[in-house]
């Protein structure tokens, strides 16, 4: 039987890793903007695939804040009958605990999927095709000669991203990745037990030094323009 612990903490304590992944982001941004004067701001994808992850962790930040500010104090719990406050308070935060996972789950998903995003336009920019991120990451890390470590955090982070579609849950043969030092089990047809925020915040700040990499790569930095599908799109309000 897996066991799922989770420690009680204070919504402070639960914001603070998303503000980290936030500023680790905007510093590589204000790093390239400084190194690569000359890269489109609207339309590079080396630029606007980091302002878009920005973006992502920013709308968590805000929407953790209106949780904290706002959540016990919604007149939508006048609609329900609580025998006392402390059945009161057990609702809440059983219905809390599914908020935060949804955010945490909503993060990585919107981080992966402009992840992915970068990834193919970059690979393509250097005549690298594919469907499978996994195969189409490591075949920049080659071509790009960026740390080869970094396929290992490939792994680490397609896996865990596969797991969205099985509930939690890890469904093919059992295997170990190594990074940093650090071992990550998926273990078959059981939810991941060192998934929290924690390992999140970790993940996404790595995934964002190898974006860094990629960009400041012999491979990469010399092409003047790597235009993101996003360029030629105007959004307009009614």
């Amino acid at each position: 039987m897996a066991i799922i612990k989770n420690k009680k903490t204070t919504i402070d304590e639960i914001i603070n890793p998303y503000i980290e992944i936030q500023q680790h982001y905007s510093k590589i941004l204000k790093s390239i903007n400084k190194d690569f004067k000359n890269l489109d701001k609207d339309k590079d994808t080396r630029i606007v695939s980091l302002k878009l992850i920005i973006e992502a962790c920013q709308t968590n930040i805000i929407l953790l804040n209106l949780v904290k500010e706002n959540f016990g104090n919604l007149k939508l719990w006048d609609n329900h009958h609580f025998e006392n406050n402390e059945e009161r308070d057990k609702f809440l935060n059983d219905r809390l605990y599914f908020i935060l996972g949804d955010l945490r789950e909503s993060l990585f998903i919107n981080i992966f999927l402009r992840f992915e995003s970068f990834i193919k336009i970059i690979s393509k920019s250097i005549g690298i095709t594919g469907e499978r991120i996994n195969t189409v990451c490591k075949d920049l890390i080659d071509n790009t000669n960026v740390n080869t470590d970094y396929k290992n955090l490939i792994d680490l982070f397609t896996y865990s991203r596969n797991t969205i579609h099985t509930e939690g849950f890890h469904s093919r043969k059992t295997i170990t990745v190594t990074y940093k030092g650090k071992s990550f089990e998926f273990k078959k047809d059981e939810p991941l037990l060192f998934y929290d925020i924690d390992f999140l915040a970790f993940m996404l700040s790595e995934i964002g030094n190898f974006i860094k990499d990629v960009i400041y790569s012999k491979t990469i930095s010399k092409n003047l323009f790597i235009e993101h599908t996003y360029a030629n799109l105007n959004f307009e309000y009614e």
